[in-house]
């Protein structure tokens, strides 16, 4: 199946209203580049060396899809189900332990990470006292992009998102050991299970 055949059957689902079906679809080494299949029905597929850089697939079914060594730079995989697909030497997917690397400082005890307490969309029912852990249980989905855990950011992302909110940012480490989710498509925020809370930010 070539891209003008995949492209039509996304279209013409797109005109009826319905999900694009390429269930089971033969899709290897197919050049997907910047496509959008936001919603198809990709369950068994073989995308083995696909080019889907740029690929719109949000809310796609690729359940058991067969993912290695396709290309998935800047693919958009939000809300995405990957239950059951091959990976396995997929490229270009969010390395999480690097991002942590670049974006937070290490610190005695662990990363120095921030949480913004107060006007968040979150339900926060912490005992919030520094030097004391916050816990909850993480959401593992790394195409779910705000899940249930105890979710940190950057600085700089907390400053922007809640710009015109009171909000209190504190500085907070995330321990070694503990579980983490960095979303594949994340633009600056992350889950953990736990974190240590630090001091205010001024």
């Amino acid at each position: 199946m070539d891209r003008r055949e995949i492209l039509q059957i996304v279209e013409d689902a797109r005109q009826t209203g319905s999900r694009a079906n390429l269930n089971e679809a033969d899709l290897r080494s197919a050049n997907l580049n910047g496509a959008t299949l936001n919603g198809a029905n990709l369950i068994w597929a073989d995308l083995r060396w696909a080019n889907l850089r740029s690929v719109n697939l949000s809310w796609a079914d690729l359940s058991g899809a067969n993912l290695r060594w396709a290309n998935l730079k800047n693919a958009n995989l939000r809300w995405a189900n990957l239950n059951d697909a091959n990976l396995s030497g997929a490229l270009n997917l969010l390395n999480q332990e690097e991002w942590l690397k670049e974006n937070f400082q290490e610190v005695e005890g662990g990363l120095l990470v921030y949480k913004a307490f107060g006007e968040t969309c979150f339900n926060q029912t912490w005992n919030v006292v520094e030097g004391e852990p916050i816990k909850e249980v993480v959401n593992p989905n790394p195409t779910t992009e705000c899940g249930s855990g105890v979710n940190f950011a950057t600085l700089a992302w907390i400053r922007r998102e809640f710009k015109h909110k009171k909000v209190t940012i504190r500085e907070m480490v995330l321990p070694p050991f503990v579980q983490v989710v960095v979303p594949y498509n994340t633009d600056g925020k992350a889950r953990a299970a736990k974190l240590i809370v630090g001091k205010v930010v001024e």
